[in-house]
């Protein structure tokens, strides 16, 4: 007990006194506490995880010297700076909120009469990635876990991999902290989503933000990487939502709220499409979009496997785009590829930039129909990513 930071432990029952349920841990004794959490055997013996809960700067530097954190601001200008952190993961996790908070800004809203604020870095966003990140990180790993905030986004870095049963592909839907113990102590501190389900969490803040979702695909063996943009949000599908979601007193799911920022994104798409894009199973994007159909949320238009999913007229109403709508309904996606096919033969290639030109449409639904003719085996890419054109497939 002598290795662990009383101060560190008051700063510990601070928290859970603010936590609801757990008012009673906040009035144990510092080995009470620790008993109480799992760390601390019968025979008085403290396990690792108290040691990274509140040791002592010694007691870190002699039993987990690879405990290292790392806070950056990368933007240009004055708020530029790297702090060097060594320290217990709770004070970790206060300190890096503080660095965040500090960097944070706030868009004001109008929906009807009530004023939305939509911060840069959403609370639920910031908590969850820096908690994430200290709960499941490998301290058996070298290296720093690396906080850094640029002009377009905040990215969060651990050494070592995922836990093991955890991939890119199911981290939405699998919850397995490398340490159960240093996870409890956590939720019980409120810094952590209680129910498990943190990235969850996490995605649907950006969501709800009006910005993309966060991207864990720099993520491999031997590090997690997420990234977590911070541009600018889609105020239009932000109105929408909470202006749907005021009139029917009901909030919209994740699976619902990826799908709206699916079709805001491309246009319209297919259960297939939308499946691929997100990824979700195509049994769960069948009953998601048929949920919105019926609430009134998005239309479709065809049959059979061909049936495209694009928002109502409301949203292009609210967003003062009533052109937009009318090229979304009115324009055929085979009509669109005869008019792309009938520009490759002309003129040998075609970019992303001259098949939205020339449909009428936005970048990424040009990306999308551009993609949706390579698979087919119609077109043939090019290059890659901007300077990437698309040819007609001989094969």
């Amino acid at each position: 007990m002598d290795d662990l930071d009383p101060s560190e432990l008051s700063r510990y029952r601070g928290l859970c006194a603010r936590t609801s349920g757990q008012e009673a841990l906040a009035r144990l004794s510092d080995s009470d506490i620790c008993k109480a959490l799992g760390l601390l055997s019968p025979d008085g013996a403290v396990a690792l995880g108290a040691i990274l809960l509140f040791g002592s700067e010694a007691a870190l530097d002699r039993w987990v010297p690879t405990a290292e954190f790392l806070f950056q601001d990368l933007r240009e200008g004055p708020a530029q700076v790297t702090v060097r952190l060594r320290a217990p993961l709770i004070r970790v996790a206060e300190e890096i909120a503080a660095l965040l908070d500090l960097r944070n800004s706030t868009t004001e809203l109008m929906v009807g009469i009530h004023r939305v604020d939509i911060d840069l870095l959403p609370e639920k966003t910031r908590r969850e990635a820096i908690a994430n990140a200290l709960v499941h990180r490998d301290y058996a790993a070298l290296g720093p876990t690396t906080v850094q905030i640029t002009d377009t986004h905040l990215v969060v870095s651990n050494p070592g991999g995922f836990p093991p049963g955890i991939t890119v592909e199911n981290v939405l839907d699998q919850s397995r902290p490398r340490s159960p113990l240093i996870a409890d102590a956590f939720r019980r501190a409120g810094l952590v989503e209680r129910r498990g389900k943190g990235v969850n969490e996490m995605f649907e803040a950006q969501l709800r933000a009006g910005r993309d979702v966060p991207d864990y695909g720099a993520t491999n063996l031997d590090s997690v990487s997420v990234t977590i943009p911070l541009g600018t949000s889609d105020l239009d599908l932000v109105r929408f939502v909470l202006t749907f979601e005021d009139a029917r007193q009901r909030a919209l799911t994740l699976d619902e709220l990826r799908i709206l920022r699916e079709l805001k994104t491309s246009g319209s798409a297919t259960v297939s499409e939308l499946a691929e894009s997100l990824p979700l199973p195509q049994s769960t994007t069948r009953t998601v979009t048929a949920r919105l159909l019926e609430l009134g949320v998005i239309e479709a238009r065809g049959n059979g496997r061909n049936r495209r999913f694009h928002l109502t007229a409301r949203f292009y109403d609210m967003a003062q785009d009533r052109g937009a709508y009318v090229r979304v309904r009115a324009l055929d996606p085979l009509q669109q590829e005869q008019m792309v096919l009938q520009y490759v033969r002309s003129f040998g290639s075609i970019a992303r930039a001259q098949a939205a030109a020339l449909c009428q449409v936005t970048p990424a639904e040009a990306r999308s129909l551009l993609r949706r003719m390579t698979q087919a085996g119609t077109l043939r890419m090019m290059g890659e990513r901007r300077t990437a054109a698309y040819v007609l497939n001989q094969n």
